[in-house]
């Protein structure tokens, strides 16, 4: 992974003051190509992984400006380029104007190629941000990860002699933290908490066996010529954990809400011009982003179309467990 950015590049600059008692994050538009990020839940890691992303890919991000803490409130506040702007300051392309819209506003609206044109650029930048990997999980920075989802339940303060909650070393580490939140949140450790947060747990196991099932397919398929192992087809046969202990860059929020989309009415074209919300992203396991895409509004054209699955690998699993997860614990 690359290293960080000096503290340097993100230099303080005046900004207006925010009341003590604000909300998780607050977005203040400062100026037409200018916005403020602040309140109790953004922190500078994410003012690095920005600007790491915008040194390294063509991921379209906010230009971070500077990254100060506000000695009035003491929240972190991010200033920040708008991504909806065109760089020449108007919403032209091509002679004609075209709209910024969230993805989710307009989703709906969009013909078939232009859904299909999004899911192959959406799938352009995840794989951009994917090459970017670490050895824990956690924010980019090294500190610990920030989901406010699963883990604001369990990564709380941490004591002398505690081990530091919410950075992991292993993937086992960080789904023990997420099933300790399922049964926390279950009603009187119900019997059905406790079971989703064993399947957590188990995860990691499961995929092994699945890949021996995998293997034992490809193996009887070859030793009978291509007729045997068909008792082992589908859910059986998986995929090579291609992690291998590391973990990946992940937005953690890769919803239609966070998408800005460039969108010609007249031409049915979409452009994505911008990828917002990045307060919950840092390293993840591999099927992190996959699991939290499928957290988006079940009824939605967009899930209706089953672009997470276009965008990234299905996790079957994965997701199945964590859907569980999500009903316990939201």
């Amino acid at each position: 992974m690359s290293s960080l950015p000096p503290r340097s590049s993100l230099a303080p600059s005046p900004s207006p003051s925010l009341p003590p008692y604000a909300p998780p994050t607050t977005v203040r538009h400062l100026s037409p190509t200018r916005i403020l990020k602040t309140g109790p839940s953004v922190h500078p890691s994410e003012a690095a992984l920005l600007q790491h992303i915008g040194d390294t890919t063509s991921v379209p991000v906010p230009r971070i400006h500077s990254c100060v803490r506000n000695p009035a409130t003491g929240y972190w506040e991010i200033q920040m380029s708008r991504v909806d702007v065109h760089p020449e300051g108007g919403l032209e392309k091509g002679g004609k104007e075209t709209e910024v819209h969230p993805l989710e506003a307009v989703y709906a609206n969009l013909g078939p190629p232009a859904r299909d044109a999004l899911a192959r650029q959406l799938a352009g930048y995840v794989w951009q941000m994917r090459r970017c990997r670490a050895d824990w999980i956690g924010s980019f920075d090294g500190g610990k990860a920030r989901d406010r989802k699963f883990l604001s339940l369990v990564a709380g303060e941490e004591g002398e002699g505690e081990r530091r909650r919410g950075l992991y070393g292993s993937e086992e580490e960080f789904l023990r933290d997420v099933a300790d939140a399922v049964r926390r949140r279950g009603a009187y450790r119900s019997a059905w908490s406790l079971m989703v947060g064993r399947m957590l747990m188990d995860l990691p196991q499961q995929r092994r066996w699945l890949r021996i099932c995998g293997e034992i397919e490809a193996l009887l398929s070859s030793v009978s010529g291509g007729e045997g192992g068909r008792g082992y087809s589908g859910g059986c046969a998986y995929r090579e954990d291609k992690g291998k202990g590391k973990f990946v860059l992940t937005h953690a929020d890769l919803t239609p809400e966070h998408i800005l989309v460039r969108y010609d009415w007249d031409e049915d074209t979409v452009e994505i011009v911008g990828i917002v919300g990045w307060g919950q992203a840092g390293f993840y396991p591999e099927w992190y982003e996959y699991v939290k895409m499928n957290l988006w509004d079940p009824d939605s054209a967009f899930m209706e179309d089953r672009i997470p699955d276009r965008v990234l690998e299905p996790w079957l699993p994965e997701l199945s467990a964590f859907l569980h997860a999500k009903d316990i614990v939201w």
